[in-house]
């Protein structure tokens, strides 16, 4: 090979190794220049103008600004311009060392304007210029200025403050701290609390509880027995509270400690006191049964003189609103009429205020029982609907009661308490209520095969009330507000029974209110299930039946026939002429031996029923009506109690003894009425001659020895008896047997005897 082949074989092979050289370093570049790009920092580099001649991808992700735009210009400008001066001292710095200087804090701002805290350290690049990182520190700053505002605060406050890193290790203790435990903050800088301040009596456990909490980031509130410096024990109640970063792990844990060394000295001191007093209490256990025994005969006393005050008031009361309607059934002046009225609206808030009274000593004396008979919940609503809604639409408002599509049309229960605590509340809502509506909602809280929980809530847009007042509203004898008093009136008695009934039913009651926006009363009561109950008539309930006026309730019922039984001369005028309006003709008794009387010198059937008052000289109307039913000719003749004693006790004992029907005093006409046109219809309908297509055409022969005497003497009267034995028998074993079902026992002896 010549001299001139060998170099150009030369220059061949320093082109390939140049080539290749270019392209290992093209590559290293390229590596180096990823490896950068995935730093969370900003790496930079300027030449010796200081101006920028790379980014790395770090920058548009910190500053949001696009590096390519950002090349070429001072990094200076993205400095606030206050910290500009410092930097160029930090590159002078860096210039003229040789290792990378010690970073400093500035300012820059973001493409969007916002600032953000960094970090910025330099070094020099040989040949000229500067490289760099900058680290964004925007949250450690914002946190490092809460703890200092923290830190202010905790240092003016008498519990101690410890800041712990995310491991425990303390940071930070304020003035508190120092002087409780003297224990200095360089002493405890960097080591656990518990470290130095548990001791022999600690409570591991919960020291294990809070070490648990801590490794888990969580909240936690214990009692730890603490040592001084010194030895001596103190207890705090210790707050532990996480500072959490941006990823929910927490960066380090606040620890608030409150002194309760004094509380749980007291504990101890009452702990004492309480063993003593344990003894003392044993000591006094006969005195105190002997005690509970007085106040219960003291409170039945009670509940026996009230009601038989309400006895003695209510016949008064029945005289005066008898009188009453009896004066507005004639021609009166417009101001008599307005005297006359209010007299009797008078008497009858006199009548509530009795009832209150004797529910709640009733309760209180334990007294008060509950029916368990089975009702229909809509009869139940619309005696409500009938008293309360009236009310309501009568001022104006929207009232309504609105039984959910699943609850069950029939219940067992006591239907009267029920309506009770309806009425209750929702007069009370109609009364508080100017405008707007009172709303009742019922419906199914829980269920079981054989009970049921009825929730209801009624709901009013009325004058509402303030917390303070709704923690009085339970209380006896007092309303929400004591000038309610004067501008509504009432006892403060209603809302207590209707509470005590609700428990009694099994639920309980609660109230939400606002002022100016209104109530809703809530409460559950438990029934058992009558799932085979067959809707009642309620065209034979007096109490449901349309007022029909003088002139209608004078044709329904001209020219019955009713004995009255009543002692009362006031009350016997008030009858007499109530029932003389209407057509019915009235023969009066003053005692229970009158009654018999004037019925052994009257012909059967003479009367079409008696008005039986219980109370009454000589002989009561309990054993008045006893003796009449063994009475030839009268043993079947209705007979409705018609008294002022108003317990259930009351309609038991009548109803047991043969009465048919109860009223009490003081009586409203329409009532009065219905419960004569109700018995009286029957009694008239008996009277029909038997058509040839009744079921007593087709009975066979009767044996009149075996139904009686008067019917040997009446064949006709006895085909009569026993058809009418078979129809109510027939209807009354079904009865009895949806009695037993249901464990209604009174239902079952009535309908029994």
């Amino acid at each position: 090979m010549d001299d001139e082949d060998s170099s150009e074989l030369a220059k061949d092979l320093h082109v390939e190794a140049t080539y290749r050289l270019t392209e290992a370093l093209v590559l290293s570049e390229q590596r180096m220049r990823r490896r950068i790009d995935l730093l969370s920092e900003v790496v930079f580099e300027t030449d010796h103008q200081g101006h920028l001649i790379f980014l790395n991808k770090a920058w548009h992700k910190t500053l949001g600004l696009v590096a390519s735009s950002s090349l070429g210009k001072p990094l200076s400008e993205f400095l606030v311009p206050e910290d500009r001066a410092r930097l160029a001292d930090l590159i002078l710095q860096g210039s003229a060392d040789d290792d990378q200087g010690t970073p400093a804090r500035f300012r820059m701002r973001r493409g969007d304007s916002s600032l953000a805290w960094v970090e910025i350290s330099v070094a020099p690049v040989e040949g000229g210029g500067l490289t760099g990182a900058i680290r964004d520190i925007t949250r450690q700053k914002l946190i490092q200025d809460d703890i200092e505002k923290l830190s202010i605060v905790a240092s003016s406050t008498n519990n101690i403050v410890i800041i712990t890193d995310a491991e425990g290790r303390t940071e930070w203790v304020n003035r508190a701290f120092t002087e409780k435990t003297v224990y200095a903050l360089d002493e405890i800088l960097g080591r656990k609390p518990g470290q130095l301040l548990q001791g022999p009596e600690t409570n591991l456990d919960a020291v294990q509880r809070i070490s648990a909490a801590i490794a888990k980031s969580h909240s936690i509130q214990e009692e730890l027995l603490n040592y001084t410096k010194f030895g001596e024990p103190y207890w705090v109640s210790v707050q532990i509270t996480p500072v959490c970063g941006a990823d929910g792990v927490a960066i380090r844990f606040i620890s608030v400690q409150s002194d309760v060394t004094d509380r749980r000295r007291y504990e101890r001191e009452i702990l004492s006191q309480k063993e003593a007093l344990e003894d003392r209490v044993l000591s006094r256990t006969a005195e105190l049964a002997l005690a509970k025994e007085q106040a219960e005969s003291a409170a039945q006393a009670k509940s026996a003189f009230l009601a038989n005050m309400s006895h003695e008031i209510r016949t008064p009361l029945n005289a005066i609103i008898g009188f009453s309607h009896l004066c507005q059934q004639t021609p009166l002046e417009e101001r008599q009429r307005e005297y006359v009225a209010k007299t009797e609206r008078a008497a009858r808030n006199l009548v509530r205020i009795v009832d209150d009274i004797l529910d709640f000593t009733k309760i209180e004396a334990g007294g008060l029982f509950l029916e368990m008979r089975r009702f229909a919940f809509d009869e139940v609503a619309a005696n409500v609907d009938s008293i309360v809604g009236h009310l309501a639409r009568a001022k104006g408002l929207q009232f309504s009661i609105v039984r959910g599509a699943d609850t069950p049309s029939h219940l067992v229960g006591d239907a009267l308490r029920l309506e009770q605590v309806l009425i209750n509340l929702c007069g009370n809502a109609v009364k508080f209520t100017q405008t707007g509506s009172v709303m009742v909602d019922v419906k199914i809280e829980s269920d079981s095969q054989k009970t049921l929980d009825l929730k209801v809530q009624v709901k009013d847009t009325g004058i509402g009330m303030t917390p303070e007042q709704m923690s009085r509203l339970f209380n006896a004898f007092t309303q929400a507000d004591s000038s309610t008093t004067r501008r509504f009136g009432g006892t403060g008695l209603g809302l207590v029974i209707s509470k005590r009934l609700i428990e009694q039913m099994g639920g309980q009651i609660s109230v939400r209110s606002e002022p100016g926006v209104g109530s809703v009363f809530s409460f559950t009561a438990r029934f058992a299930r009558y799932e085979s109950a067959v809707a009642s008539d309620a065209t034979t309930d007096p109490s449901k039946q349309e007022d029909l006026g003088m002139t209608g309730w004078r044709k329904v019922l001209q020219g019955a026939r009713v004995l009255v039984a009543e002692d009362n001369d006031f009350n016997q005028l008030v009858v007499r002429e109530m029932l003389g309006l209407v057509g019915v003709e009235v023969t009066v008794a003053a005692t229970g031996r009158e009654v018999l009387d004037i019925l052994a010198q009257a012909q059967p059937k003479s009367f079409d029923l008696v008005l039986m008052d219980m109370q009454m000289p000589e002989m009561d109307g309990l054993n008045a009506t006893r003796l009449i039913r063994q009475t030839q000719g009268w043993a079947d003749v209705v007979i409705v109690s018609m008294t002022a004693n108003t317990t259930l006790e009351d309609r038991y004992l009548c109803l047991s003894v043969g009465m048919d029907d109860f009223i009490t005093k003081p009586v409203e006409a329409m009532l009065l009425y219905g419960t004569v046109h109700k018995w009286v219809s029957r009694t008239h309908s008996h009277r029909d001659v038997i058509s040839q297509d009744s079921p007593a055409s087709r009975l066979p022969p009767t044996r009149p020895a075996f139904i009686g005497k008067p019917a040997q003497e009446n064949p006709a009267m006895a085909t009569k008896l026993v058809c009418s034995f078979l129809e109510r028998t027939d209807k009354a074993v079904g009865e009895m047997r949806k009695a037993l079902v249901a464990e209604d026992f009174y239902t079952l002896v009535h309908l029994g005897h």
